[in-house]
């Protein structure tokens, strides 16, 4: 794995992630990930492809009501689904297949479905449960809020909402979608990921996409 290196083409925010920073390690061996300071370029990634981006926040960092801040542009997507990791807090380093597989982690993915829309999946990996943000247009940027009320849901072990606004205001919702922890899954987490593959060893189908603006509200 290399540290990330800089681009000085995007600019900066204080409160944004800065991806450039060395804690911030990417695994790119195929180099479809172009870095700036708050802005990921991603190129024609492939469901057969290993990329983790992933930043060490120590053991346990995540262990209370959090609300992160992202935003995505899905630009192109061919057919067969493709899918890319765009958000996640996890345990352990693994690309978003890994982490679906392994029950690791709650993730934000994106995944081209036809020529005219794309979804965003929000999953709780650790017990198998998501929901999904639907029908998105390409070539639009949305911002996103993912929020944790630690105790929350109906089981007061955890709520999870991932909402896609259409203005950077954060007003006009476009959709939401919500996961409620089961009993016994009240989860801390040590890692946060800002892009990640989905291997599942298939060529052919890729996708292209921005990724910016990850910023840590609470």
């Amino acid at each position: 794995m290399v540290a990330c290196q800089l681009d000085t083409s995007s600019g900066t925010s204080s409160n944004y992630e800065d991806y450039s920073d060395a804690s911030w390690v990417l695994s790119d061996p195929n180099n479809r990930v172009n870095v700036a300071t708050n802005t990921l370029t991603i190129a024609d990634i492939t469901k057969d492809e290993e990329i983790t981006m992933t930043k060490d926040y120590g053991i346990d960092y995540f262990s209370a009501d959090f609300e992160h801040q992202f935003e995505v542009n899905v630009l192109t997507s061919g057919t067969g689904s493709p899918t890319m990791g765009i958000w996640c807090v996890a345990n352990e380093i693994d690309d978003f297949r890994g982490l679906d597989q392994g029950n690791k982690g709650v993730a934000v993915r994106a995944t081209g479905l036809t020529e005219t829309d794309w979804d965003l999946h929000l999953a709780l990996e650790f017990q198998g449960s998501s929901n999904n943000v639907n029908a998105l247009s390409y070539n639009t940027t949305y911002y996103c809020t993912i929020t944790r009320d630690y105790d929350g849901g109906v089981n007061n072990t955890g709520r999870y909402v991932l909402t896609a606004y259409t203005d950077s205001d954060r007003t006009n919702v476009f959709d939401t979608a919500t996961v409620d922890a089961n009993v016994g899954n009240q989860k801390d987490f040590r890692y946060l990921y800002a892009c990640g593959s989905y291997n599942m060893a298939e060529a052919g189908s890729s996708m292209s996409m921005i990724i910016s603006n990850l910023e840590i509200v609470t």
